[in-house]
């Protein structure tokens, strides 16, 4: 389900795995370039695994449905 963003986040979205909430969240890498897409701990804001490499802003719903499907 997509939610309002963390700050300096572009998007992010919250699911279920096991049995705690992750976050998958588009991070802006650099002001109006690419973006980099993490996966959280939505309560702790705890990073889970290394952020996916980084992608131009077309290419990165594809890249976070990608990672919510994998990692939720």
């Amino acid at each position: 389900m997509q939610v309002n963003p963390h700050p300096d986040h572009a998007a992010c979205f919250v699911g279920t795995r096991r049995t705690s909430e992750v976050a998958v969240c588009a991070v802006p890498v650099s002001p109006g370039a690419h973006l980099e897409v993490q996966i959280v701990q939505a309560a702790s804001g705890g990073r889970i695994g290394r952020p996916w490499k980084s992608y131009p802003p077309a290419q990165v719903g594809k890249a976070l449905r990608a990672a919510f499907r994998d990692h939720t």
